[in-house]
């Protein structure tokens, strides 16, 4: 008998047709022996990577064996390793075949060992690893090649010669000589138990410790430079995509002042950035004042009643505060979010809230061009060009936030090429799903919650984005009862934590500077206008680990134009 969980496979996750292929064997394989397969088994603790997955996982009563699949055409040229499906397309990896599925082997005989006794026969039995390449036949016989464990076109692909093949070889390798345990149909059921607990869509970090604490801890060392070279220049200005750090060398500036002894004003757009790092800040006891750049405006001079508009926010409330007598002025300026704030009344106020000024004071703006969805660029470019003929200039390249997958998803979407350098290799597939109306992609994305629901994903670690708010009707979500019981629906501040069972909703401009691990971005009826590509650029660049994108058919050509255009670029 063998139970295959998840008993069903969703094709548009699983991009390798030999992968597809050996999922529906094993499933129906006829057999009086007693398997459990688990497909796809995220690994949350490697070995050797933030991150592991197995593409399936055995548990028999022989012994437990992972399987590694390699799908199409195998080669290795100059020490990397590639694998091209048949499409043409072509994967190129360091590490080889057998060395990703011993890893992956290690990795999870260590996790079953912290879960069980040193004498349970789940932890002694025989933990073993394969290859199976069901496209190709490979003869390569080099060192770090095992053929005993190589399953190719030529070889019986089944779940007993698998299992007992594999079995027999990491047998003959036990150097002590004492006999493995056997499996009952308990143990059995025992292993699947738990390993199906951890069954789950990988994600970027092991822990849900406090963001801002977890990212600080792995500063890159461009990041240290440029803290560095930072503390030698009364101004500076500091660009990078966006997951390149910018928020965290901003706090990291403030926290460090603040221990100089120095006055600290951190302003930003963004409310929820605000409340985040105001948040931050008070655990650590760290006494810097964290205002919206408005909000600060309004507690100097007041705020006007029900005042809401564009031209309150650029031009009245600015001119109050320049009226004002003897404000306060701090010794240093951090402006976070400065693509959205730098237009020319809010630098003359900028002007007046430090010591000695804009042109003498000392101030830090964070800052990237292509998330400038609330202002005119003019505005910036004048500004800009005012404060770098005083101003130190840095740019920050790596991308500490989105996977490799997640940035080449972004860049086809919304052909914003300067993304970054990722640090994170090996991510998973981006999701991207069709609608034909709105009903249809209510139905898909009520589907896809509860797919990440089934495979123990936390509600909190998922974030629906929309440029559309909840009552506008172009929202998919608009009127509709979600029925995601245990799950609730966040809606209100603070959006950049949640319960363990609240998903968040919020519009891409409120979600603009936090991220998620598991972003879900809906309503994309739009590809071709500046303002829809660089809605859709922040959007997606707020994924950590896994993102899905809902967008409309009828928009499929102008998406499929946008794929061609970042090709060229």
């Amino acid at each position: 008998m063998v139970e295959m969980i998840p008993n069903n496979l969703i094709s548009d996750e699983v991009k390798s047709e030999a992968e597809k292929d050996l999922f529906y064997q094993f499933r129906d394989e006829k057999t009086d022996e007693n398997f459990v397969v688990l497909h796809s088994f995220a690994l949350p603790e490697h070995q050797s990577k933030k991150f592991g997955e197995v593409d399936f996982v055995i548990i028999s009563r022989k012994g437990i064996v992972c399987v590694e699949v390699k799908g199409g055409i195998v080669s290795r040229k100059n020490g990397r390793w590639s694998f091209t499906n048949r499409y043409g397309h072509t994967n190129e990896k360091n590490e080889g075949p057998f060395q990703q599925a011993q890893g992956n082997m290690c990795s999870l005989q260590n996790s079953l060992k912290k879960v069980f006794d040193r004498d349970s026969p789940i932890v002694n039995c025989t933990y073993a690893c394969c290859v199976v390449m069901p496209g190709c036949i490979f003869e390569d016989r080099s060192p770090e090649v095992i053929p005993d464990i190589c399953f190719d076109q030529r070889s019986e692909i089944s779940l007993k010669n698998i299992v007992d093949t594999s079995i027999k070889y990491w047998n003959s390798r036990n150097k002590y000589g004492f006999v493995r345990d056997d499996l009952s149909d308990e143990d059995i059921k025992k292993a699947a138990g738990i390993l199906r607990g951890d069954f789950c869509c990988t994600t970027i970090l092991k822990n849900d410790l406090d963001r801002i604490e977890k990212k600080i801890a792995t500063l890159t060392e461009e990041q240290f430079d440029v803290l560095d070279q930072m503390s030698d220049n009364a101004r500076v200005l500091i660009s990078g995509p966006a997951g390149s750090g910018k928020t965290v060398l901003a706090m990291e500036l403030a926290e460090r002042s603040f221990y100089e002894g120095k006055d600290v004003l951190y302003l930003c757009y963004n409310r929820s950035i605000a409340q985040y790092v105001k948040d931050c800040f008070a655990e650590k006891n760290v006494d810097v004042n964290v205002k919206t750049f408005h909000a600060y405006l309004e507690d100097c001079c007041g705020k006007e009643a029900n005042e809401n508009s564009d031209r309150y926010f650029k031009q009245i409330l600015p001119e109050k505060f320049l009226d004002q007598k003897n404000s306060f002025a701090y010794d240093l300026l951090i402006i976070d979010e400065g693509q959205d704030l730098l237009i020319p009344a809010n630098l003359k106020c900028m002007d007046k809230m430090i010591k000695s000024g804009m042109q003498n004071g000392n101030w830090a703006i964070f800052y990237d061009v292509n998330q400038n969805i609330f202002n005119a660029n003019e505005s910036f470019e004048s500004c800009f060009s005012k404060l770098s003929c005083n101003a130190a200039k840095f740019r920050l390249t790596k991308n500490c936030r989105n996977t490799r997958e997640i940035i080449d998803t972004n860049i086809s979407v919304s052909n914003v090429t300067t993304q970054g350098t990722p640090l994170v290799d090996g991510g998973l597939d981006s999701v991207s799903l069709k609608y034909s109306s709105l009903q249809s992609e209510y139905d898909q994305v009520i589907g896809v919650l509860h797919e990440l629901r089934e495979k123990s994903v936390p509600a909190c670690d998922i974030v629906l984005l929309s440029k559309y708010s909840l009552d506008n009707p172009q929202n998919c979500l608009n009127g509709k009862n979600l029925d995601l019981v245990p799950w609730s629906l966040k809606i209100t501040s603070p959006l950049w934590k949640a319960r363990k069972d609240e998903i968040r909703f919020s519009t891409i401009h409120s979600f603009k500077g936090l991220d998620a691990k598991v972003i879900i971005l809906m309503d994309v009826d739009d590809f071709k206008s500046p303002q829809a590509r660089l809605l859709n650029y922040v959007g997606i660049s707020r994924a950590e680990a896994l993102l899905y994108v809902f967008y409309d058919e009828n928009k499929n050509a102008d998406r499929e134009q946008m794929l061609i255009e970042s090709f060229k670029n």
